[in-house]
């Protein structure tokens, strides 16, 4: 059984509260997420059931505030597939 919190919301202001998107994740065999935009326009992705996204693209650059959409993918220790789509807002 796979276990994991995914927050919806960060503010990443250099506050050093909530200035990174991550999960809290167990019992994971395989992973992989893909952060986007609106527009369908990919910012992010990684394997690393560890990631930590700091509200920048894949070319350095600093996002706007907005809501973007996630798709986390992953096979648990179960050698279940897991799929979990969201929406994670940067303030």
């Amino acid at each position: 059984h796979l276990l994991w919190f995914v927050p919806n919301v960060i503010t990443p202001n250099n506050d050093r509260v909530n200035d990174e998107f991550f999960i809290e994740a167990e019992n994971i065999e395989e992973f992989y997420i893909m952060i986007y935009s609106k527009a369908n326009v990919k910012l992010f992705e990684s394997t690393d059931p560890n990631f930590k996204w700091n509200g920048y693209n894949m070319y350095g650059q600093k996002v706007p505030r907005d809501n973007y959409y996630y798709l986390i993918k992953a096979v648990g220790k179960d050698q279940k597939p897991y799929s979990l789509p969201g929406q994670l807002e940067i303030r």
